[in-house]
């Protein structure tokens, strides 16, 4: 780490809490591995195989376990079948924090590569409509492959702007998560290099991009709906100050409610300042040294009133005609398939039911409420009914689960994702 990343430290640490938190930082192979049982597929209370995890409970998720094992997670066979999700503890208490209930509609802002997605689908129990964004395209398959590796059907995947979701979808969602892209200081055992590099200059550029995401993520939620903004970051410039931003900007409208720490077992813990929790805090920050783990930031956000559709800033005039190319472009950027997703009519369901049935020897087959499905060519998809309801012009690049094959030969054939979905142990 260099003498910047040290001296801005000092300022907000002291002591031997500084020493401590310097000392954990330089040593990132004490951090603990940690999972997440995947609910979607795997019992809650099932008993992970003794022989390959020797596991102690997080205090914050109790789902979330830190592990030792005598071979490589991605080599076990829980890991396979997409019971185990292998997760930084820290980040898990992002999902814990959203205050998640079944049939809400749900975005999750900066979703790749997709652990907070599973983890918020598993607290809904599938049974949400959640949109996970990521503006990155390049970064789509890796998030697509992890959604239905792990079981989630309720899903749609975008690679949107976040100010497409607050000029289209204002005042709409009842939770958003925004995980916001960060300098990434809590993850120094993956990458020590961000240390050696760290200056300020790239503190306040991603703090101006944050205040942007966190503004049109908060123009996009519902009137009583709460946003769990957070970073795996620990400086006061990309956490407190961004969120102060949003407070001042909306004031009156942006509440900070009071995390809960008695709830996630975290009251009366000693934290990186010196200082005790209390029962309950406006932002919650996990410092490497207290648990050994990465560095984390969270807080929770209300919105008490209804926005205003979110201005359009154009940089450059453009013509009427420009105009409409450039609309025509966001609209069908990603909906090639979309247009060609037909949804099937009540006989074809029930025609597909029997064809898993068959195919599965299973017997208990049926199409879960509140989804419908679709075909596209000789393939059979599992969507949440929510799209077609509310989200129709989204531009999307994969929506739901693919159950079942239909091959040129007439043989059917149920898809590794839909074995996987239904084998429920």
């Amino acid at each position: 780490m260099n003498d910047k990343f040290k001296e801005y430290f000092r300022g907000i640490l002291g002591g031997q809490e500084l020493e401590e938190f310097l000392r954990q930082v330089q040593d990132g192979e004490s951090v603990k591995k940690a999972l997440r049982i995947n609910t979607l597929l795997c019992k809650p209370k099932q008993k992970l195989i003794a022989d390959v995890f020797d596991l102690e409970p997080l205090l914050w998720n109790s789902t979330g376990y830190f592990y030792k094992s005598k071979i490589a997670i991605g080599n076990t066979d829980h890991y396979k079948r997409g019971h185990v999700y292998s997760q930084e503890a820290s980040s898990q208490v992002a999902a814990e924090l959203l205050d998640v209930k079944e049939k809400q509609v749900i975005l999750d802002l900066c979703a790749s590569p997709g652990s907070k997605t599973t983890h918020i689908a598993a607290l809904a129990k599938n049974n949400a409509f959640i949109i996970a964004n990521e503006i990155d395209s390049t970064r789509y398959l890796k998030l697509r492959n992890n959604l239905r590796h792990y079981g989630v059907i309720c899903h749609a995947i975008s690679s949107l702007d976040p100010m497409h979701f607050a000029q289209n979808y204002t005042n709409i969602f009842d939770r958003i998560l925004v995980d916001a892209p960060c300098t990434g200081e809590g993850m120094y055992f993956k990458f020590p290099a961000v240390l050696n590099h760290w200056n300020m200059k790239t503190v306040k550029f991603n703090a101006r991009r944050q205040k942007n995401i966190l503004t049109r993520a908060f123009e996009a939620l519902k009137p009583g709906g709460k946003i769990v903004y957070s970073t795996c970051t620990l400086n006061l410039e990309e956490n407190e100050k961004v969120v102060d931003y949003l407070l001042k900007k909306y004031l009156g409208n942006a509440k900070l409610e009071n995390i809960d720490m008695k709830h996630l077992g975290l009251s009366g813990t000693k934290d990186g300042t010196g200082e005790k929790r209390k029962a309950k805090e406006p932002m919650l920050k996990l410092w490497p040294q207290e648990f050994q783990t990465g560095g984390f930031f969270a807080c929770v956000i209300t919105k008490t009133s209804a926005t205003e559709m979110a201005p359009v800033k154009e940089k450059v005039k453009l013509t009427s005609r420009q105009k409409r190319q450039a609309a025509h472009r966001v609209s069908t950027k990603f909906t090639e398939a979309k247009a060609s997703w037909k949804i099937c009519s009540r006989k074809e369901v029930l025609s597909v039911e029997n064809m898993i049935n068959q195919v599965l020897e299973f017997g208990g087959f049926k199409t879960p409420e509140n989804f419908v499905i679709v075909k596209k060519d000789n393939t059979y998809f599992l969507q949440h009914s929510a799209f077609y309801r509310r989200f129709q012009d989204l531009p999307v690049r994969s929506l739901g689960l693919p159950i079942l094959v239909k091959h040129e030969n007439g043989s059917k054939k149920a898809t590794p994702e839909c074995l996987r979905w239904l084998n429920i142990e």
